[in-house]
């Protein structure tokens, strides 16, 4: 019996995503304020086209699992969009500014806006607060792609 309970607390455990002991309790996303070299290439890079920002880790199954569905996003949108995927465990000042809590966490960023993140949620609304549009744990690449769309259509549509 006890081994069964643990198989399912595993499986509960690898469906739920991998979680990560910082917890940044202030969603954090004016662009001038952090003065990281991740940070200045991303907004580079914002400059040019929306980015689906991906934080895990190599030692999270669903993280890795995750790193497929984005190498074919990554392939199918380029010149179009830009596909970032930032691990944890070596860019944990770049996790604390996002406030990542657990992995894997995405985000498609469609813009900068009065310095701040513009992000874009599943249903092609766009907010500067990332809590209400992130993707937390494996995540269909359908729904993924849906996103980018969205914000490729935003930036379009709001570019003088």
């Amino acid at each position: 019996m006890y081994g069964f309970v643990l198989i399912v607390m595993l499986l509960a455990f690898m469906a739920a995503g991998c979680t990560t002991p910082e917890v940044n309790q202030q969603q954090e996303t004016i662009v001038q304020e952090s003065n990281t070299k991740d940070i200045e290439q991303l907004n580079t890079i914002l400059e040019e086209e929306p980015v689906l920002i991906k934080f895990g880790s190599p030692t999270c199954a669903p993280c890795r699992d995750q790193d497929i569905i984005l190498d074919s996003i990554a392939d199918d949108y380029e010149g179009k969009a830009s596909v970032i995927m930032v691990n944890i465990n070596e860019e944990r000042d770049a996790a604390s500014f996002f406030g990542v809590y657990s992995i894997p966490d995405m985000s498609v960023i469609a813009g900068i806006k009065d310095d701040r993140y513009l992000f874009m949620g599943p249903d092609g609304n766009v907010s500067f607060d990332r809590r209400s549009t992130r993707y937390v744990g494996l995540t269909d690449g359908n729904i993924l792609r849906q996103t980018l769309d969205n914000a490729i259509a935003y930036r379009q549509n709001n570019t003088s």
